[in-house]
């Protein structure tokens, strides 16, 4: 009798205990960037972000290269906005990465390069 006791309790209490085996939404997002060069050795980024649960972070970040050397990166730039600027090196190239996160901590990143002139697009 103790047995069979002992095997009805066991998914009882397994019951009890609340074990969600539900399969839980991926929260994916999608980011893009794109820069423009203002001329004068500065810069401007803008990123978009879509998808995941929204309130979306923006961490910035770009170095400069040319024929194989690098100055300065990466540069981190942390931004709520979803906008960056920067001075960049005549000649020079520049590589900028935004990483996106929403408000559950997913996140993703999108990168893009300009080179850096001394007139504007």
């Amino acid at each position: 009798m103790r047995r069979a006791w002992a095997l009805l309790a066991i998914p009882a209490v397994l019951a009890l205990a609340g074990f969600d085996h539900a399969p839980r939404a991926e929260s994916s997002i999608a980011a893009s960037v794109s820069c423009n060069n203002m001329g004068s050795g500065s810069f401007a980024c803008y990123a978009s972000a879509s998808g995941g649960s929204g309130g979306y972070t923006y961490t910035w970040s770009w170095y400069q290269k040319r024929l194989g050397h690098t100055i300065g990166g990466p540069f981190p730039a942390p931004s709520p906005d979803p906008e960056a600027f920067g001075t960049c090196s005549l000649g020079y190239t520049v590589y900028v990465t935004v990483t996106v996160a929403d408000s559950q901590g997913a996140t993703t990143a999108a990168s893009t390069q300009l080179l850096c002139r001394q007139w504007p697009d």
